[in-house]
């Protein structure tokens, strides 16, 4: 995840059970639009406006520049 949020973080701040979140990850059910819409707002804002002291080797900007460049 690119929020390089664990697991249990992530299930907290949805305000969700961690089996229910595992279960969603998994694909075997999935997250409520509004969450899921929050989770995508959330990264896409952490890969526009990343740290100035940014990792160059971080793998997850490294995608991101490859994805963008394509």
């Amino acid at each position: 995840m690119v929020l390089g949020w664990t697991e249990r973080l992530a299930a907290e701040r949805c305000d969700m059970h961690r089996t229910q979140f595992r279960r969603a990850i998994a694909g075997t059910s999935s997250l409520p639009p509004d969450l899921s819409a929050w989770l995508l707002d959330l990264e896409a804002a952490f890969l526009a406006r990343p740290s100035p002291r940014k990792r160059l080797h971080d793998p997850a900007f490294q995608e991101c520049s490859l994805s963008a460049a394509s």
